[in-house]
């Protein structure tokens, strides 16, 4: 098991209540045909509440149904959960900013986040 296999971040994510990742595992496992989006719905139905990616060189960031997806599913898991990852404004044709279960989802251009209101003060 390595840091590139989806089963050690589904590991990782039943140990912790924070992650965060370099969005490059998220490209390799991408390329390898893995639905990162299920991944990280998963990874939040485990101890974990809190993910963000950091991105150095990667070129993957999330679509825009993937997007929606997470937008969909997240506020439903019954958690106070934080998720932010860096988005391509070509993805978007407009921000936005909404509420769903007491979680802001929200678009700027630049990043996309879901945020419990409890939370919002994190960082």
């Amino acid at each position: 098991m390595h840091l590139f296999d989806p089963s050690f971040l589904l590991k990782i994510s039943s140990i912790v209540r924070e992650v965060h990742i370099r969005a490059e595992i998220l490209e390799f496992l991408y390329m390898s045909g893995f639905d990162c989006t299920k991944l990280i719905v998963s990874m939040y139905t485990n101890k974990m509440d809190k993910l963000s990616t950091h991105e150095v060189y990667s070129r993957w960031m999330p679509t825009r149904r993937c997007i929606d997806y997470l937008a969909q599913e997240l506020p439903k898991l019954g958690k106070k959960l934080w998720f932010k990852t860096k988005i391509k404004a070509i993805v978007f044709d407009d921000n936005f900013d909404y509420m769903i279960n007491e979680h802001r989802i929200r678009a700027d251009g630049e990043y996309f986040s879901i945020i419990h209101t409890s939370r919002e003060d994190e960082q």
